[in-house]
């Protein structure tokens, strides 16, 4: 919806762009810094051209976030987070509604993901 108004508004997934790196099948979380570093990069580059990014990607620690505020700030853009928080059956719901029509192949190993920590949340 962000992104509605302004067709050239690039809506950056990271996790799509960790399905165009080679080995995400073997290991997605090794290949998901590349992505970060690789997704920084083009919202930098969208963002000097004088254009909008939504990143809509859940991150939780400053150091992931920070590529994506020092592209904002090395283009001369501004930089804003919203967080939508929902409770924690809400957002696995979420996830997995998310997951659940996805032909995507990246969409499915997070889907994977999601349901692997929930069964440990659900053991522990």
């Amino acid at each position: 919806m962000l992104a509605a108004d302004d067709p050239a508004t690039l809506v950056l997934d990271v996790d799509v762009v960790v399905g165009m790196i080679a080995g995400w099948r073997e290991d997605f979380w090794g290949t998901l810094p590349a992505a970060r570093r690789l997704g920084a990069a083009m919202a930098r580059a969208h963002l000097s051209a004088g254009h909008d990014v939504v990143l809509p990607q859940l991150v939780t620690a400053d150091e992931e976030i920070a590529p994506y505020r020092e592209a904002a700030a090395g283009s001369g853009a501004g930089f804003a987070e919203v967080v939508l928080l929902g409770d924690l059956p809400t957002s696995a719901a979420r996830f997995a509604a998310r997951a659940a029509g996805s032909t995507d192949p990246v969409g499915t190993r997070v889907a994977e993901i999601q349901r692997a920590v929930r069964a440990a949340l659900a053991a522990a």
